[in-house]
């Protein structure tokens, strides 16, 4: 896993798509808003048994770097996984039926009945623009997160600080895009979805969830349920050795499948 290897290859006129990869097997692309390090890289057992290669490009659709990916690295096939915002765009990709996808893994995404529609709200957590204190803001966020207190998350505040200064219309982005799944759940695009799908929910999570987790898998054609019961929103990081296992083993079995 180390060194990783780096691409940045264009995509179209006004999109590129950047990328690290690493490791050998079936290919798992990852997404998330805050790019490679929020996944806790390196993913050592992961790379084991995958080709692992994670986007740093968050407003670029699904379609868009998936294909790129697969094409740069010689593949006509591929498992997506995305975690929190970046799911909805995930499971738009899956429901398309687009060629190559094999696997769709949602690593509690926001849209499937968010119990944040019944507890304190999306508006509560996405400050009105002008952004106030961006550090004291990403660490409210992921304070909230995590279960296990003792984790460090200062980096990762800092990537998510980094970010909404760096890029002050995503606030904005983001407050439209938690509204609308709020108010308009994903959960009828899940019937359209016929890829094998692992739906990933943390015990504590106020993002997703186990409730809204079972609600959720019975609408899929090939659904599976996995709840951390260490973890809250950010179970790649809590538990990080079952977290890489069992998406090795999803990513694995399916690709064999096929």
């Amino acid at each position: 896993m180390n060194p990783l290897n780096e691409e940045s290859k264009p995509a179209q006129a006004s999109e590129r798509v950047s990328y690290v990869w690493a490791g050998n097997g079936p290919l798992v692309i990852l997404r998330h808003a805050l790019g490679p390090k929020v996944w806790g890289w390196p993913l050592a057992d992961l790379a084991q048994h995958c080709t692992v290669a994670v986007t740093s490009d968050f407003l670029v659709p699904s379609a868009t770097v998936c294909s790129q990916i697969a094409q740069d690295l010689g593949r006509k096939t591929f498992s997506l996984c995305a975690w929190s915002m970046a799911g909805a765009d995930a499971l738009m990709f899956a429901a398309a039926h687009l060629a190559g996808l094999e696997a769709l893994i949602l690593v509690d995404i926001v849209g499937l009945g968010s119990p944040l529609a019944e507890s304190k709200g999306f508006e509560e957590q996405t400050p009105e623009l002008p952004l106030p204190d961006a550090d004291a803001w990403a660490r409210q966020l992921w304070q909230g997160w995590v279960h296990q207190q003792h984790l460090d998350t200062r980096e990762y505040e800092a990537l998510l600080a980094e970010q909404l200064r760096a890029l002050p219309d995503g606030v904005r982005r983001n407050r439209a895009q938690g509204q609308q799944a709020l108010q308009k759940p994903l959960l009828d695009v899940l019937g359209q979805v016929t890829t094998p799908t692992l739906l990933m929910a943390g015990r504590y999570s106020n993002v997703l969830g186990p409730g809204a987790g079972e609600t959720a898998v019975q609408r899929l054609a090939q659904g599976q349920l996995l709840v951390f019961e260490n973890s809250a929103h950010a179970l790649p990081l809590e538990e990080p050795e079952r977290f890489q296992r069992e998406l090795a083993a999803f990513v694995c079995e399916h690709a064999e499948a096929t």
